[in-house]
């Protein structure tokens, strides 16, 4: 599920999901990383001129497929935390759109 999420490989990453796989990025011993929608983020953030449209369509995908839209990750952050700081929209309503709770939180 990493190398379809890296690569943004959609029809890899939906076919991994079918199989079980998780969208919310556990590692093999069941522990979160970061998350797969972080880590979207941050390929927004450096990426949204050449692969925007296909980092939203794998963050809806992953989302469609039961990811944590709150999933809080280093620092007490969540993927939409990070989206509404930067303020970038798009990522911000397409997590919201799915559950993520926009009041602001307290950061470590």
């Amino acid at each position: 599920m990493d190398h379809a999420v890296d690569t943004l490989d959609l029809e890899l990453a939906a076919a991994m999901l079918r199989l079980g796989a998780s969208p919310d990025g556990r590692g093999e011993c069941g522990e979160y990383h970061e998350g797969y929608l972080r880590q979207l983020f941050y390929m927004f953030l450096s990426e949204r001129s050449s692969r925007g449209e296909a980092i939203l369509a794998m963050l809806e995908l992953l989302l469609a497929n039961g990811a944590d839209p709150n999933l809080v990750g280093g620092g007490n952050y969540r993927a939409v935390d990070l989206a509404m700081e930067a303020g970038f929209a798009p990522i911000v309503d397409v997590l919201v759109a799915a559950g993520a709770d926009p009041t602001p939180r307290e950061f470590i």
